[in-house]
């Protein structure tokens, strides 16, 4: 189970999302092709790794946080004076950007709430939990961190907004931030919001990058082969670097939406972790070994077939899911029901 539990983590933290917004603002900065920015742009990202671990990603993200914040904050303003504020965004962008479903159905907009519950389940939440001083540093530092991110992702949706009423015939949605900026901002007001969004997405390509490190070297390798710990895991999470960049790689070349990255993968990799994770937070909830890891392997299985049902199946009328439903509630709905006879069996 913990093996298959690993391979599972690897999945839900390889950073291919990311990989593909870094390979893109590189490609609109330099002109170069895809493969090329996103590939030197992992390479960088995760190099620092190979010496300072996790103590490397504390030290640059204190850089990059500033960078992040600052990168938006010079934006807005220009944006504002030059367009004005809600009443240019409300007459620019379409109406279905102003209602709570964004023009999307309910299960859709539900299905990304339980994809949103990935941080529950994924070990950067508990990484940076446990290598907190006391559990109040640890609470403090949560309450602040949904506070920031709260802000953050105003900043980043407004701006977005702005992206949509200006650049209304933009092709590839991925070049948003950058397409606007560019046409937007004189030189260093431009410089400083490029660095701001490099900032933002490095932050997240080397945390998850080294969590997905650690899941192959450790979690994967050692436990498979065994030896010293101590010498035997170092070496292999630095192995485990450079296949979770050239994995990330390859599935962000891929895919080639940001957005379909996260929803497959969350949807495969969600459910399958959710309910082991959480019922094992508490003994008298915590579900056996064997009834876990079919609970585990079998809604990753559900998952995937049901993501991949509208082509296996051919479904008419390009219905994209058996059913037509989103191929979380599926998997979710075996994790459940393996949880309900754990539960019933037990007593």
């Amino acid at each position: 189970m913990g093996v298959a539990g690993a391979a599972l983590v690897f999945l839900t933290t390889a950073p291919a999302g990311y990989v593909l917004q870094l390979g893109t603002l590189l490609t609109v900065a330099f002109g170069w092709p895809l493969w090329f920015g996103a590939t030197l742009g992992t390479l960088f990202s995760v190099m620092y790794l190979f010496r300072g671990g996790l103590r490397s990603v504390v030290i640059t993200e204190r850089v990059q946080f500033v960078l992040m914040f600052g990168g938006f904050a010079v934006i807005l303003p220009y944006l504002a004076a030059h367009h004005g504020g809600l009443d240019f965004l409300r007459a620019n962008t379409p109406a279905s950007h102003w209602v709570w479903h964004g023009g999307n159905s309910p299960q859709y907009v539900l299905a990304w709430y339980f994809l949103a519950m990935n941080t529950l389940v994924e070990p950067a939440f508990y990484q940076r939990c446990y290598a907190a001083r006391s559990p109040g540093v640890a609470r403090t530092g949560i309450l602040l961190s949904i506070l920031c991110w709260m802000v953050f992702d105003f900043m980043t949706t407004t701006v977005g907004l702005y992206a949509r009423a200006a650049l209304p015939g933009l092709p590839d949605p991925v070049q948003a931030y950058p397409a606007l900026a560019a046409a937007e901002l004189p030189p260093v007001a431009l410089g400083l919001f490029t660095l701001g969004m490099l900032a933002t997405v490095m932050s997240t390509v080397d945390s998850y990058a080294f969590v997905a490190a650690i899941a192959l070297g450790r979690d994967l390798w050692w436990r498979l082969r065994g030896g010293d710990e101590e010498r035997v895991v170092p070496r292999a999470t630095r192995m485990g670097l450079l296949v979770t960049a050239v994995v990330s790689i390859a599935v962000a070349l891929l895919w080639r939406s940001v957005i379909d990255v996260w929803h497959d993968f969350g949807s495969i990799v969600t459910p399958a972790l959710l309910a082991p994770v959480l019922t094992s937070f508490t003994p008298e909830r915590r579900m056996r070994t064997r009834l876990a890891a079919l609970a585990l392997g079998g809604s990753a299985a559900v998952g995937a077939l049901w993501l991949y049902s509208g082509r296996l199946l051919a479904l008419p009328d390009g219905q994209r899911y058996l059913l037509g439903w989103e191929p979380i509630f599926p998997a979710l709905g075996f994790a459940l029901a393996v949880f309900v006879v754990d539960r019933v069996t037990r007593r």
